[in-house]
């Protein structure tokens, strides 16, 4: 999927200044696990499904921001 530089611009805004608190009070590992979101850890791994989640999310925030602040698109890829 392509992503064009508007709704790139429109996804940093929505996401960008989301909190690790805020982000946490969504997380819902028994859901996650339910809807059989890779990598299944979300619930037998305790506090580190949150943290490995989190840190990947703060990697996102960046990348998305970079595509912004550059105005280009992106390409998502899913397997």
């Amino acid at each position: 999927r392509l992503i064009n530089s508007e709704t790139v611009k429109e996804i940093n805004k929505k996401i960008s200044n989301i909190s690790r608190e805020q982000f946490y009070k969504k997380y819902n590992p028994s859901e996650m696990v339910k809807l059989g979101i890779y990598p299944n850890i979300w619930e037998r791994d305790g506090d580190e499904s949150f943290e490995y989640i989190w840190e990947n999310f703060e990697t996102l925030k960046q990348f998305v921001g970079n595509c912004s602040n550059h105005d280009v698109g992106m390409a998502l890829y899913l397997t």
